[in-house]
């Protein structure tokens, strides 16, 4: 095609493909027609109107003449609406009743359910994270019965600033107006606040208060709102998908003789257009015990039709109440950059459309590996599958 193309979706296929010698602007393109799947919020026959889509014996696929036909009479064929579907973003229940800064949010963002599990030589026990250029981090000293014991949280941007608030039990005769008591007869906790410049690593601790310099209070109050967000966000994601379907997908037959996540051939396998990789709980990283996780990963072409790389990350993640929760990362990769490590997004703390996203693939995922593993159990392993795969599925008489 010569010239320049522009509009909300360009689609091709095997059938069907498209070639523009000029400029792209595009909103969506899809390349295959698996980018349809459940996973990006929409299916063939829902994106296309029906008459545009020829469904019979074999799998559905589009009907270009009617869809020409149409075209040349001014009526529609694809759904407006899926267009846009996936950018959709999720409606995140807020976790609190005010954004006060009261011993009471504090007590609810250092609850043990949010916390990882400590080991028990270790006295401080946290979670942190990346947002934009907003670093926070939440901590717990000590337990309650312990001498010493404060809840901190920490944040930090990208101007050098730190802000450090610091919760921890006052004395019961004290009448500091930063002193807050949640409930008669419970903790009194006193709230105190210290910021610095990171210019250099001696630099000092100054006494954080409503006089304190602008950029300081900016950071207070951005630091402090993006941490509700963010937790919001985890409490939000960690209900998306049950920890056990991670459990079940990962003891699959099918999934078996993959049992290396750091082995170059062990650690997983194409299934269609979908890589799957997997690690079981307790498998050993620069001797450090690792938990259970899937990975999915795929290439796709973007709105410039350059071919990318993602996957997505589900990790089983152990609290400190003895709850788990599945931890939901991304990462991306273009040719350029393939020799670098790919920075992990925690899409469980950032939220927004492609929260989403991961939560579809994952049913999508879901659905493929139960499939093939439907089919290895038939006699018919994976076409992609190694030669020790085969051998391993051989010795346990899924194949013959």
């Amino acid at each position: 095609m010569r010239g320049n193309v522009e509009g909300g979706l360009l689609v091709s296929t095997e059938q069907y493909t498209i070639q523009v010698q000029g400029q792209r602007n595009v909103k969506r393109q899809l390349a295959e027609w698996e980018d349809l799947g459940p996973w990006r919020g929409s299916d063939m026959l829902a994106l296309l109107v029906p008459e545009c889509v020829i469904d019979e014996d074999t799998d559905p696929f589009p009907w270009r003449e009617e869809m020409l036909k149409r075209l040349q009479q001014g009526q529609p064929v694809i759904n407006r609406k899926y267009i846009h579907a996936y950018e959709s973003e999720p409606d995140v229940p807020d976790c609190f009743e005010d954004h006060r800064v009261t011993a009471e949010n504090i007590e609810r963002l250092t609850h043990p359910s949010l916390l990882p599990v400590r080991e028990d030589d270790e006295l401080l026990n946290s979670y942190e994270f990346w947002l934009d250029e907003q670093f926070c981090r939440v901590s717990v000293y000590g337990d309650e019965q312990t001498e010493g014991y404060f809840r901190s949280l920490y944040f930090q941007d990208d101007h050098n600033c730190a802000l450090l608030l610091k919760m921890e039990p006052a004395d019961q005769g004290s009448n500091s107006p930063n002193k807050h008591i949640v409930q008669p007869g419970e903790p009194v906790w006193m709230i105190s606040g210290a910021y610095r410049y990171l210019h250099n690593e001696n630099s000092e601790w100054n006494v954080f208060s409503e006089n304190s310099p602008a950029d300081i209070q900016q950071l207070s109050e951005q630091g402090w709102s993006t941490l509700l967000q963010s937790v919001s966000n985890y409490q939000y994601a960690r209900s998306l998908i049950s920890n056990q379907l991670i459990h079940e997908l990962l003891a699959l037959p099918v999934v078996e003789p993959y049992d290396d996540y750091y082995d170059d051939d062990r650690h997983g396998l194409w299934i269609g257009e979908l890589y799957f990789a997997f690690r079981q709980a307790g498998q050993m990283s620069n001797g450090v015990p690792r938990p259970a996780m899937l990975r999915i990963g795929r290439e796709y072409v973007d709105a410039q039709g350059e071919t990318q790389v993602e996957k997505y990350y589900y990790t089983l993640h152990q609290h400190a109440d003895g709850s788990e929760s599945v931890l939901i990362e991304y990462s991306a990769q273009t040719d350029e950059d393939e020799e670098e490590e790919p920075l992990l997004l925690e899409l469980h703390y950032i939220g927004g459309s492609q929260l989403l996203h991961a939560v579809q693939l994952l049913e999508r995922g879901r659905q493929v590996l139960i499939q093939a593993n439907e089919d290895l159990l038939n006699g018919e392993p994976p076409y992609a599958a190694e030669s020790f795969a085969k051998r391993f599925w051989k010795s346990k008489g899924y194949l013959k």
